[in-house]
């Protein structure tokens, strides 16, 4: 399936999608965080993307591993090598260790299980091109046996024109970090992107934006929703999907 044959009506992903794997319940963007999330349910999944010093592919959020294992090196200053060994749970002890993940096996998992991916490209400061260069060829390579292709956002612009032009194929969302922009500069960008989708805030949301974003033919992905009954009435808003760490709740 490629970007042109996806519409709102055979949106490829589930409603629901973990965040960085199991939201906060196991330690996240681990593969063990992964696990936890398909335990629970979930067939869908947003997770980040940086590379290391020597240009390979890792799933991680911050630029430092202060915050998951408690020291400060940088993602960009470590080796694939390196950062493979580092625990990343820190404040989990029942799942530790949980190592750092190459892209490969996150990507290996959810073809696996059949686990819809929205991969957000996740640059270091200055490292945006090469970022969207590894991330987009590795994706190539490793969701060529899959039916449900990856799903890539970023807040970069320079990060998603790179992925346009080196895997055009592929499916494409705009994530904004707040709606202050005016909604026919965001239009614009979507059409200038060719993207399918656009990723905001549930806070950010109201029911004429989502109405809005879609009759122009983008699916509305929202993050990262924390509360039922906002998700329950984004949802009847027509929002196509809900990243959120209330992965032990949803599927009760």
């Amino acid at each position: 399936m490629n970007k042109n044959e996806v519409s709102i009506e055979n949106w490829p992903y589930t409603q629901w999608m973990a965040h960085r794997g199991a939201g906060k319940i196991a330690p996240e963007n681990t593969l063990k965080a992964f696990k936890v999330g398909y335990d629970f349910g979930f067939r869908g999944v947003e997770f980040d993307v940086k590379i290391t010093k020597d240009n390979q592919s890792v799933v991680i959020h911050d630029n430092d591993l202060k915050r998951v294992a408690g020291i400060g090196t940088q993602v960009k200053d470590l080796l694939l090598e390196e950062i493979m060994h580092i625990d990343a749970g820190v404040g989990y002890p029942q799942y530790q260790p949980a190592y750092v993940p190459s892209f490969k096996a996150i990507a290996d998992f959810c073809v696996c299980n059949n686990i819809g991916s929205n991969v957000e490209i996740k640059p270091c400061s200055g490292r945006e091109i090469e970022t969207a260069e590894i991330v987009a060829n590795d994706a190539i390579k490793f969701w060529q046996n899959s039916t449900i292709p990856p799903l890539f956002s970023s807040f970069s612009l320079d990060a998603l024109q790179v992925v346009q032009k080196i895997y055009p194929d592929s499916l494409r969302g705009l994530l904004i970090e707040d709606w202050s922009e005016d909604d026919e500069e965001i239009i614009s960008q979507l059409k200038m992107l060719e993207c399918v989708s656009l990723h905001a805030q549930g806070k950010d949301l109201t029911k004429s934006r989502v109405v809005r974003i879609k009759k122009e033919g983008y699916a509305v992905l929202a993050w990262t929703v924390n509360d039922l009954n906002r998700a329950k009435e984004l949802i009847s808003w027509g929002v196509d999907g809900i990243i959120t760490d209330l992965v032990d709740q949803v599927f009760k």
